[in-house]
């Protein structure tokens, strides 16, 4: 193994160090009017708890809040050939660290299926990472002051950006009626350049046979609309061969988030959208505290996204949501998310979801679901795939019908959602109702609802500690849903596997049907 590897960490200016840890992660906290939704300040802070070192050298450890405290990250590039490098991972606590300071804490790496074992010893951490991945530090088998190591291959920006016109960027504010035409961008086969530094933008849009690309330390601020009609930051439609790339930020700290934009004059931004579009790729970036939806692809083919890293913690923050796409790909990708983390649905005009597959993510849940099909289903949903992912912490204890991995409808009578497949599957901790559910409930827990469930396959799915049921079906009412055949094959939760004998102890059934849900259609392996 070569040890001198080659390497760089995402690095971006004008970040602040914070004397009060407790207080920077208290502002998320709930309150009568914002509802936890409110514009913020500093979206990503230096690291308050930890010195990181690789390969004996100090790099740039960020932080960010979650709803449950802070959560820290360093995003590392490997210059080296792809099949050789190694780095040696030092966590050396500082004076605000409660966790790690003059303790030893237990410590994993998740997901535990990357195998990294960590060397703890008072007031340090270490470990060896040779592949590229998430590798997320835990200590006591609690959420308390983690911190992320997201690793991956840098890009090479002559393939990446073939014979396109690069046309460059600079940090500036552009709010202004004036400016904010300038990211208005029209010209085809062009990449549209941002330098790193500090950006203040309202939103963007591009056209066919183009990329953006955020260079490492572009950090582009979004800010609230002044202007009718502009709710994304970033917009593509009816729109081809699409690329969004790079290593910079993206932070909606800034905006407003979920139902607050009702309460103040400023248009809610509902993140990043790609509508009715074709070949569509992002890859790269890391987005902060998004005030709703954060990578949405609706009536979209051919969608690609992989190496982005999501953090925040609002309401409706979902993580990355396909709707109404077929073939679609999403792969090495890590979110903390104050709501459903991987998702599809089907909210769109056009399309049956199909034909899409999520592989190797990695989550933490603070309010809601995992992965899955979740609630509106204006046409269906098929052929999805969900596969080789993790959930390190699920957190949501607000609602039965949360949990880790979940099939959730129902606006519409008689969609189905069938053919939906979760295979190797890594819970680490889940205090969720349970860390799988089947809930046809309408667009939110209530007890009314439509659609019909069929062919859900569950395979090698454990969850190392739960504090909830394995299962949970929940029906509605006989004439407007329905739930069919659900397959569980080597379903392992606290060291036991789930079987036919012990479904009793550890599947929960609320039935609103006459005859309640037919368990013949229930199969154990």
């Amino acid at each position: 193994m070569n040890t001198e590897t080659t390497f760089f960490c995402n690095e971006y200016s004008g970040i602040k160090s914070i004397k009060n840890a407790e207080k920077y992660a208290a502002e998320v906290e709930l309150d009568e009017v914002y509802h936890n939704n409110r514009p913020v300040k500093n979206g990503i802070i230096n690291c308050p708890y930890y010195l990181v070192k690789i390969n004996g050298k100090t790099v740039p450890a960020y932080a960010t809040r979650s709803a449950h405290g802070i959560h820290s990250f360093v995003y590392v590039n490997i210059e080296n050939p792809k099949d050789n490098f190694l780095l040696n991972v030092e966590i050396i606590a500082l004076e605000k660290s409660m966790v790690l300071k003059d303790k030893t804490p237990k410590t994993v790496v998740l997901p535990l299926s990357n195998g990294i074992t960590a060397n703890v010893e008072k007031g340090k951490v270490s470990a060896i990472i040779n592949k590229t991945g998430s590798y997320s530090f835990a200590f006591n088998d609690e959420h308390y002051e983690p911190i992320t190591f997201f690793v991956k291959y840098a890009e090479d920006k002559k393939e990446l950006f073939g014979d396109y016109e690069i046309k460059y960027l600079y940090p500036d504010d552009y709010q202004s009626l004036e400016k904010r035409e300038m990211l208005n961008f029209e010209r085809e086969n062009t990449v549209y350049y941002f330098t790193k530094g500090r950006y203040k933008i309202d939103t963007i849009s591009l056209p066919s046979n183009s990329m953006l690309y955020l260079e490492n330390g572009a950090y582009l601020e979004v800010m609230p609309s002044l202007y009718a009609g502009k709710n994304y930051a970033l917009f593509t439609h009816d729109a081809t061969n699409v690329k969004v790339a790079g290593r910079g930020i993206i932070d909606f700290s800034a905006c407003c988030g979920g139902e607050t934009s009702s309460k103040v004059l400023v248009q809610n931004k509902i993140g990043l959208m790609f509508r009715d579009s074709n070949n569509i790729s992002f890859t790269g970036i890391t987005v902060i505290n998004c005030s709703s939806w954060t990578l949405n692809f609706v009536d979209c083919e051919n969608v690609y996204v992989k190496d982005i890293m999501i953090l925040g913690y609002r309401v409706f923050s979902d993580g990355v949501m396909l709707s109404d796409c077929v073939n679609g790909l999403v792969e090495d990708c890590f979110a903390r998310t104050g709501d459903d983390a991987f998702e599809v649905k089907s909210i769109g005009v056009k399309n049956y979801t199909d034909n899409i597959l999520f592989r190797r993510n990695a989550c933490w849940t603070d309010k809601a679901q995992g992965y899955g099909s979740i609630f509106e289903c204006n046409h269906g949903t098929k052929n999805v795939r969900f596969e080789d992912c993790s959930v390190g912490f699920a957190l949501a204890t607000w609602s039965d019908h949360v949990s880790c991995l979940v099939i959730q409808l129902g606006n519409l009578p008689n969609r189905l959602v069938n053919n939906i497949y979760f295979k190797n599957i890594e819970i680490y901790k889940s205090i969720n109702a349970s860390i799988i559910n089947h809930h046809i409930g309408g667009t939110g827990p209530t007890y009314f609802g439509y659609g019909l469930i069929d062919d859900i396959y569950y395979e090698n799915i454990e969850a190392k500690i739960n504090n909830g049921a394995v299962l949970r079906v929940r029906t509605c009412d006989e004439k407007n849903c329905k739930i069919g055949n659900i397959y569980l094959k080597n379903i392992i939760s606290n060291g036991k596997r789930l079987t036919n004998e012990n479904l009793h102890d550890n599947g929960v059934f609320i039935d609103k049907v006459v005859g309640g849900y037919d368990l013949t259609k229930l199969h154990i392996d």
